[in-house]
């Protein structure tokens, strides 16, 4: 015989409050360590208490932090404002660093000769794919491309050549001293090193223009000279230069200062270069340094 419903509901109520004790017992004596009353109904309310507690915290994440970006069907993080202002930075950053990269590629090449001509310095760099790079151009690029157009006005053409022997000019010492090493193109040093005192002046040999006064790792402060009949000086390891790219100097004008500067140095001294026809040659066959 079924009972009736109301019974049924009441016998429900009622079984949800009967207390029920928990005891816990020590697994090996038995003995009571503790017990707690409780009904079906506290059990329930714990229960419930704690999911919401649980769902307040998840929520609360979810609103108030970046993880709401990783709900399906969320706006992509990509689009915000904030990313795309970030993304044009980066771009603007990496289209400047790469034409400092090409900038400082050019001088060091000029400084180690590893260019075979002076014009393959003003050929741009280019991509895998044989397309030029396209970089933004930064004012010390922009200097050096105006200064390097002097060249014409300055007889500097490779085509043009020195109407006398190089052996019959008047090269200026760069600075008197001590040659410690010479000229020695088999061991790619092209050039030779000059020991002088700490804070001597440095010279420029002929009249010319500045092309480039930068620092490089390995030859510190270097500063190069164009001069007629496609003739190029480079003085390196200087301790600060005096003059600027595209400053006109004259022959025994002070242009730097010797120094200790780079790598490849052990103490005070000039290494000093002398180019002609795109070539590196003995600055001892026209110049004394004594």
């Amino acid at each position: 015989m079924k009972e009736p419903k109301g019974k049924a509901g009441g016998s429900f109520f009622t079984h949800l409050k009967t207390p029920y004790r928990l005891i816990i017992l020590n697994n090996e004596t038995l003995e009571e360590k503790t017990s707690f009353q409780l009904t079906l109904l506290n059990l329930y309310m714990l229960i419930c208490t704690i999911g919401l507690i649980s769902g307040i915290i998840v929520v609360s994440l979810i609103v108030f932090t970046p993880l709401k970006t990783y709900i399906p069907g969320y706006a992509d993080y990509t689009q915000t404002s904030e990313f795309i202002e970030m993304n044009r930075q980066v771009k603007e950053l990496s289209a400047e660093l790469q034409a400092q990269i090409v900038y400082t590629d050019a001088i060091h090449r000029i400084l180690t000769g590893e260019h075979e001509t002076l014009e393959d310095v003003m050929i741009d760099e280019s991509s895998e794919n044989g397309e030029p790079i396209i970089a933004e151009r930064i004012p010390e690029d922009e200097e050096l491309r105006q200064e390097v157009d002097l060249r014409e006005a300055l007889n500097f053409s490779s085509a043009t050549t020195i109407s006398e022997p190089a052996y019959n000019l008047n090269f200026i010492s760069p600075i008197q001293g001590f040659v410690s090493m010479g000229f020695d193109p088999a061991s790619k040093h092209h050039g030779v090193d000059i020991i002088a005192p700490q804070g001597s002046p440095v010279k420029a040999i002929m009249d010319g223009v500045v092309f480039t006064a930068d620092w490089t790792l390995k030859t510190g402060n270097s500063i190069g000279i164009l001069h007629r009949g496609n003739m190029v000086s480079f003085y390196k390891h200087n301790a600060y230069f005096l003059k600027e790219p595209g400053d006109r100097v004259s022959a025994g004008e002070v242009i730097a200062i010797i120094g200790n500067t780079g790598t490849h140095t052990d103490g005070p001294h000039l290494h000093f270069e002398l180019w002609m026809d795109d070539s590196p040659v003995d600055p001892e066959k026209y110049i004394s340094f004594n």
